[in-house]
């Protein structure tokens, strides 16, 4: 009888290969005895970075060695790609194979959190100094700002429950284009996706990759492919690298621009429109520009 272990093996790296080429749309190219590479499928990639190697329990796995930094086996592909479960994703590649003594793990795949199931920390208060951005990052968060806020205040019909919520707490209309708050739809809406602001701003991306840096190392975006909660909402009928493995950072909440004491834009606070999981949350700061300490909201409108 085949297992599991025996699909992801070496003794079918070939067909490992075909079917996740088809699946992802990829050309991989030999690198050498058991190995393989090709662009990353999960992020703009100008390197081959996406690589297939035989571990040493001779199972083949996927590595990307540039941004994505993630370990991959075929199963752990084909749950991210057709959004399924561990034992569909078994089920679908021994088909592929046209194995019909198959035995599938009745096990589960590392357990991919909800909001709900995350816990709010806890952040001590210091003093310090605020860090310096680069212009570009401090525009990109500017740009975002305005964005959000305008997308909110433009859109009162479509986001009638976030200008409520808003309403319930004393934040009128004024208050909200005083202080520029947004808001940042959804990843599970149907129109934006989760991707609001990387969409308004494709065509510059797609021009020129090194101004989604920009974006990026501003802790504006979001890298799906994490394995989080997260890498459900990879969606590879998206034909933009920018679009299918990155989404908003604060998609699903309420942005609160904050600033600097010369009124430039420094980063960011989300917060969701209920009280589960981490309702109030700050930009990444790991692998971005950003750093919330020194951060004072309000700062820009002290006399």
């Amino acid at each position: 009888m085949t297992t599991y272990k025996d699909l992801k093996s070496v003794r079918y790296i070939e067909s490992i290969i075909n079917y996740a080429e088809g699946l992802l749309n990829l050309n991989f190219k030999r690198a050498g005895n058991n190995r393989y590479s090709a662009y990353c499928p999960f992020h703009p990639d100008n390197k081959d970075s996406f690589r297939v190697y035989v571990n040493g329990k001779d199972e083949v796995r996927f590595h990307c060695f540039g941004e994505c930094k993630v370990d991959w086996n075929i199963y752990d592909l084909i749950m991210a790609t057709n959004k399924c479960s561990f034992r569909q994703a078994q089920q679908t590649f021994s088909d592929f194979l046209g194995i019909k003594d198959f035995i599938p793990h009745k096990g589960k795949s590392k357990n991919i959190p909800d909001f709900e199931q995350i816990e709010e920390p806890d952040q001590s208060v210091d003093f310090a100094e605020p860090e310096e951005l680069s212009p570009k990052i401090i525009c990109a968060l500017g740009e975002a700002s305005i964005f959000y806020n305008e997308l909110l205040l433009n859109n009162a019909e479509r986001f009638q429950k976030v200008l409520k919520y808003l309403s319930r707490r004393g934040v009128n209309t004024n208050l909200i284009r005083k202080f520029n708050i947004g808001f940042a739809p959804t990843l599970k809406d149907e129109k934006y996706l989760g991707r609001a602001l990387i969409r308004n701003y494709l065509d510059r991306f797609n021009a020129d990759y090194k101004e989604f840096y920009s974006f990026s190392k501003g802790g504006l975006v979001r890298l799906l492919n994490d394995g989080s909660f997260y890498i459900q909402f990879i969606d590879f009928s998206m034909r933009s690298p920018f679009t299918t493995n990155y989404a908003d950072y604060f998609a699903g909440r309420i942005t609160f621009p904050i600033y600097n004491i010369d009124g430039q834009v420094h980063g960011f606070v989300g917060r969701r429109l209920d009280n589960r999981g981490i309702r109030w949350m700050c930009q990444q700061t790991e692998d971005t520009a950003i750093t919330t300490k020194g951060w004072l909201y309000g700062i820009d409108k002290a006399h």
